[in-house]
């Protein structure tokens, strides 16, 4: 049951990214957008298939609701100028890293290096 839910939710989560990361692409209608943003759509869903599919349901459901929480938290905290800006310098889609101090998990939001 839990499997399946996972299974699901994954799917969803493929359609959401694939919908937004197409959106913010041809918002910036730049080539390095669509290259940066395929980069993201393939790091998430790669990922999400990865813990979807993984031998223990109830780690899985917890594995996901992490990913999708901690990739949102990463990009709220970047400005859509950013992800929009004309500029290659400016337009990279950061990656999250991702911390754990005093008992705390921590986002540091880093430029992509080319």
């Amino acid at each position: 049951m839990i499997r399946t839910e996972v299974i699901s939710f994954a799917d969803m989560f493929f359609d959401k990214i694939a919908d937004v990361t197409y959106t913010v692409a041809d918002l910036a209608g730049t080539p390095q957008a669509r290259v940066d943003t395929a980069l993201w759509r393939i790091h998430y869903c790669t990922n999400a298939i990865q813990i979807a599919t993984g031998p223990n349901p109830k780690a899985n459901l917890i594995d996901m609701m992490t990913l999708v929480s901690l990739g949102r938290m990463a990009m709220e905290a970047l400005p859509l100028s950013v992800c929009l800006a004309p500029t290659p310098e400016s337009s990279k889609i950061p990656f999250a890293v991702w911390s754990s101090r005093g008992g705390r998990l921590r986002a540091a939001i880093l430029p992509r290096n080319s």
